[in-house]
């Protein structure tokens, strides 16, 4: 199952497609240096700091990701509410929860400050694409959605160096959960910057039988990821006891490695096609 959306043309005037763009890739990269502090923590503080076990990071995850099912009814009520507002509102509710990490003391207060970010960013990740469609020039789509890409690529690399540059200065994880929140909260700001004109066509489910395939692979690569990011960094710390600074800095090569390797990757796909590379 897959959704679409296409834009609904408005007459922007070039400075207000400029500023549209501007603000929202500032909010892009915000959330980008948000999701990264926070990834990148995670493993360190849930284990060094709250002491959970694999079982509890396990049952933390499957309930965290039901948000995302959440995310379309909240979509649909506020299918009336300007997308800039409405991505706005989400910002708030995101970096709130992102911030509860600062004062978390258990399981319990963990899962609920979780879900409540998490239902932030899962309404709030269909925004950006929707909303760069809109304020793009004719025959520059493609180009303003790259663009929106790279803000939150360049966000998220941001957000693993400041983080390693404060824990280097011996700053504790909690305060860096509120430095990652109030990026997040200017993230929001942004939003509310952006012209409030826009408008696309409201997402729609697209299921064909003959596409089975694409869909049991979207949803084994799915698996795959989240068993990955739930237990990849916990195993290094759990198992190998590797420190907070050593996991930032591994992050940030494996962010290097992936900006240096992904267009080139993108050119052999053009060379030999998709099919070779995703079975590789």
């Amino acid at each position: 199952m897959s959704t679409t959306a296409t834009s609904t043309a408005y007459a922007f005037t070039p400075d207000e497609r400029r500023r549209g763009m501007f603000y929202l890739c500032l909010a892009v990269g915000a959330v980008g240096f948000t999701i990264a502090v926070q990834m990148g923590l995670n493993a360190n503080f849930f284990k060094d700091d709250l002491g959970f076990t694999a079982r509890d990071l396990g049952i933390l995850e499957a309930v965290r990701e039901s948000c995302g099912i959440w995310a379309l009814l909240l979509l649909a009520l506020l299918a009336g509410v300007c997308e800039p507002v409405v991505g706005a509102i989400m910002l708030v509710v995101f970096s709130v929860g992102i911030g509860g990490y600062w004062r978390a003391g258990g399981f319990g207060t963990i899962l609920w400050v979780s879900m409540i970010w998490s239902q932030g960013l899962h309404v709030w990740m269909p925004l950006p694409h929707s909303m760069a469609m809109a304020l793009a020039e004719p025959g520059k789509t493609g180009h303003r959605l790259g663009q929106v890409g790279a803000a939150g690529s360049l966000g998220f690399g941001l957000g693993l160096v400041v983080a390693y540059v404060l824990d280097w200065q011996g700053v504790a994880m909690r305060p860096m959960y509120l430095v990652a929140a109030a990026v997040g909260i200017l993230g929001a700001l942004a939003c509310l910057r952006i012209p409030r004109d826009i408008s696309t066509d409201k997402p729609r489910f697209v299921f064909r039988r003959q596409y089975w395939r694409y869909y049991l692979l979207c949803f084994l690569e799915g698996w795959r990821k989240q068993i990955f990011i739930c237990f990849a960094a916990y195993l290094l710390v759990e198992k190998f006891r590797v420190e907070l600074g050593i996991m930032l800095l591994l992050r940030i090569i494996v962010r290097g490695l992936g900006t240096i390797t992904s267009p080139r990757v993108g050119k052999l796909i053009d060379r030999v096609g998709e099919r070779p590379i995703l079975f590789i």
